[in-house]
């Protein structure tokens, strides 16, 4: 230590005569320990600091603080010392390098430890210094708190409690190629409100969760070119899907095509939102909305819908690939949506945008091609389905249901068995999914 402090602060630490005996080669060698000067106000009740050490050595480091905040503050005159500085401005510098390159933990008596520099901070080791044991404990609970802290969801969050609900028959299997709310937040608080599956084998599926039960209705009015695609309920309670890529269709509650009109160019993906549709039309141009806001019945008026943009593929080949989008569920106008092999969520409700980043969900057990298949937001609570890795019947599936907070917090979670498909509907604290048995599945968070 060099300045002025140096003719004071330096004791040595010796092992007396006395203490040589039977004990000679367990006792430590002699080494020297610089004991750091100490500001604020003694504590009376503190073993470590010993009133001599404090009158030789408070009158002095009171006066250098002082005179060292004056001039560094001057408009305040100074910064105010004593008890309430010592005890929470002194802790920083013990444990960080300072200026002089004084350290609060160093190699002395052949050991490491760190120096007594506060009277708070006892001294229980040779040469003032604080016993090994209790330096590491104060690391590791250091170093895992700033783990939780960086890392939230690696906490280990609590199961979530899941039962099957009988409803008066089983899902048909197929592949499900369009989902639609109508009625009620999320389908699950309003009597009157009901999920709509489409499915590649031109079935209508009504799964109506107040009364429990399973409907099925053939697609009828179909042609000979049609193919169903995607799957739209406006506020109106109308159900509308891309009967080809040209041409959006109305479809009955029965499964009839009751409405044909005519796009302008073709689109290859549709959700709906409020009383608009959203269609995802080609071409793609790179940096523009991905989506188009469109009446139903005015289909060559429309407005790009802001918050996804097209992303820029290194071939142009690869443009439609890179720009595949799903859409999952939400209480309010926003509607959440994402691309196929990404783990950012966009909000927005054709004014307002948001989004939300769940790089996190990586991992052996998340199928990185597709690893979020749903997305269900509800309030300021996120339920993800994760892809699975595992294919089950030639299908993608999903592995996990993961609810989160707005922040991205992990505050639960269910491995399914058996798989799942999609989600039915939610509200904050419930979630209703479909597993690839064609069973209901319901989920709380306790």
């Amino acid at each position: 230590m060099t300045g002025h402090h140096s003719a004071q602060a330096r004791r040595r630490c010796r092992v007396s005569p006395a203490q040589h005996g039977k004990r000679d080669r367990a006792v430590t060698p002699h080494c020297e320990v610089t004991r750091l000067p100490r500001s604020g106000r003694p504590r009376a009740s503190v073993d470590s600091c010993p009133k001599e050490h404090h009158e030789r050595y408070v009158a002095q480091t009171t006066a250098q603080v002082d005179s060292r905040s004056r001039r560094r503050h001057p408009a305040a005159g100074g910064r105010k010392t004593g008890a309430r500085h010592a005890l929470f401005h002194e802790p920083l510098k013990l444990l960080r390098q300072s200026r002089s390159r004084r350290r609060g933990l160093d190699a002395l008596c052949s050991r490491n430890g760190l120096r007594t520099r506060l009277c708070q901070l006892s001294s229980r080791g040779p040469c003032g210094l604080v016993s090994r044991t209790r330096a590491a404990w104060v690391a590791v609970h250091i170093v895992l708190t700033m783990f939780l802290l960086v890392r939230p969801h690696d906490a280990a969050a609590a199961d979530l409690p899941s039962r099957t609900i009988q409803f008066s028959q089983s899902v048909p299997d197929g592949v499900i190629v369009g989902r639609a709310v109508c009625g009620g937040a999320g389908g699950l608080e309003s009597r009157g409100s009901a999920v709509w599956l489409l499915n590649d084998t031109h079935q209508l599926i009504e799964v109506a969760l107040a009364t429990r039960t399973v409907a099925v209705h053939p697609i009828r009015g179909l042609r000979a070119d049609d193919a169903p695609w995607g799957l739209a309920c406006l506020t109106d309670q109308t159900l509308w899907t891309l009967v080809t890529p040209r041409t959006v269709g109305r479809i009955a509650h029965d499964g009839l095509i009751a409405e044909r009109l005519s796009l302008q160019a073709p689109s290859i993906a549709l959700f709906g939102v409020g009383t608009r549709l959203l269609f995802e039309s080609l071409p793609l141009a790179a940096a523009s909305a991905v989506f188009t806001a469109r009446s139903p019945r005015r289909p060559s008026e429309g407005r790009p819908w802001p918050g996804m943009m097209v992303r820029s593929a290194p071939q142009r080949a690869d443009l439609l690939k890179h720009n595949i989008v799903n859409c999952g569920l939400a209480d309010r106008s926003a509607i959440p949506c994402w691309f196929l092999g990404d783990l950012r969520v966009s909000l927005s409700d054709g004014t307002h945008t948001d989004g939300r980043a769940f790089s996190w969900l990586r991992g052996a057990a998340i199928d990185s091609s597709a690893p979020l298949r749903d997305v269900a937001v509800f309030g300021d609570r996120f339920w993800l389905l994760t892809g699975s890795p595992r294919l089950a019947a030639s299908r993608r599936v999903g592995g996990a249901l993961v609810l989160t907070s707005a922040s991205g917090r992990e505050l639960g979670r269910i491995e399914a068995s058996p798989p799942l498909r999609v989600i039915l509907a939610a509200t904050e604290s419930r979630c209703l999914l479909l597993n690839i048995r064609g069973e209901v599945l319901e989920v709380d968070q306790p």
